[in-house]
């Protein structure tokens, strides 16, 4: 959480010119959300110690997401669209 408000607050959100709903949508998906959750986190969730074991569980779905992101992108064909 704490690299996706960095990465949106020192990489993102500087780097267009936003307006309208753009702007509160950015706002709340890269900043808000992930403050929410960290606090959520630290307020509210039990603090029971995992064993490493957990960490793999956590990660299977961002490691099967960013598979299939991947083979998905590479079996595209590049289409131009016009924004």
């Amino acid at each position: 959480m704490f690299f996706c408000i960095f990465t949106y607050h020192f990489l993102l959100a500087s780097g267009g010119q936003y307006a309208g709903i753009w702007v509160i949508t950015n706002f709340t998906f890269h900043f808000f959300i992930p403050l929410a959750v960290i606090i959520n986190w630290f307020l509210f969730e039990s603090k029971k110690m995992c064993s490493y074991k957990c960490i793999f569980y956590w990660m299977v779905y961002p490691v099967l997401y960013c598979i299939i992101s991947i083979v998905r992108g590479y079996s595209m064909v590049f289409i131009l669209i016009s924004f």
